[in-house]
């Protein structure tokens, strides 16, 4: 079983097709240890902490650590903007993280700002990727196709393939929750998005391509927030969530894996490198 981490009250980018509720309050540490305590007894063995950037909190090296030091399969996504490619994070990340997600969304500086909202995100997120191809970690490109994008998806995948992570994941642009306010900037509805990631390769040399349309990730994992609020995708608007209520809540894990039937066979791949 996976489920999602989300360990961020607010994002250092401002990506307005952004579907992550940020609207909470400053993660208690102490809050999201319970929480994690709480995934690890009910039987989850492989977690995503997400946000935006986890790293933008320095008890990101610590959660880190307590998850991994639990027995799971660490999967950590960050816009890589708060990690420091220093001796500290080098060893947290060798020693507690099983994959590092991090996002290209174009072939250039100017696509991947038009996308992320910030030009000069694109050399951060390239120097990050080099260091951590340098310190050995394991690193997934994640790709949101949008619009915006579309046109130069396959000019990304050649950057792709210089960069060399183990995954590249492309995913198709969901106009979900708030970032759904902005689908006629990037959605088209005439489906160009999921035909363009359809015809990827399933292997771009030896890197493995995960194809993420919409309709395939619903309702396949549970989101839980640092603070306890576990959602999933609703079951009767692909376009929105669901809360189920808080992870101290007694039944709560137990309607969310109900909810989650969906098909894992491609998320289980990426925990098989």
């Amino acid at each position: 079983m996976r489920a999602i981490l989300n360990f961020e009250h607010r994002c250092n980018l401002t990506c307005d097709w952004c579907y992550v509720p940020f609207i909470r309050n400053k993660p208690d540490f102490a809050v999201t240890i319970r929480v994690l305590t709480c995934l690890v007894e009910y039987g989850i063995r492989h977690i995503t902490i997400g946000g935006g950037d986890p790293t933008m909190y320095y008890e990101w090296r610590a959660l880190v650590k307590a998850a991994k030091n639990s027995g799971l399969f660490v999967h950590l996504d960050t816009n890589g903007i708060g990690l420091r490619c220093s001796e500290i994070d080098k060893a947290t990340l060798r020693s507690y993280v099983d994959l590092l997600g991090i996002p290209i969304d174009g072939p250039n500086s100017s696509i991947h700002g038009l996308v992320r909202g910030q030009p000069k995100h694109f050399e951060i997120a390239i120097n990050r990727i080099r260091w951590l191809r340098e310190i050995g970690v394991t690193i997934k490109i994640n790709t949101i196709v949008t619009k915006m994008n579309v046109s130069v998806l396959q000019e990304t995948a050649e950057l792709v393939r210089l960069l060399s992570p183990s995954i590249w994941s492309v995913y198709e642009y969901w106009p979900l929750a708030a970032g759904g306010a902005n689908r006629a900037k990037w959605n088209d509805p005439r489906g160009s998005l999921a035909a363009a990631i359809s015809v990827l390769p399933q292997y771009l040399g030896e890197i493995r391509v995960e194809k993420n349309l919409c309709h395939v990730r619903r309702l396949t994992y549970p989101i839980v927030a640092h603070d306890g609020e576990v959602y999933v995708h609703s079951a009767s608007d692909i376009d929105e969530f669901q809360s189920l209520g808080s992870i101290f809540d007694s039944d709560v894990l137990q309607r969310a894996f109900a909810l989650c039937t969906g098909d894992r066979a491609e998320a289980r791949k990426r925990y098989d490198q």
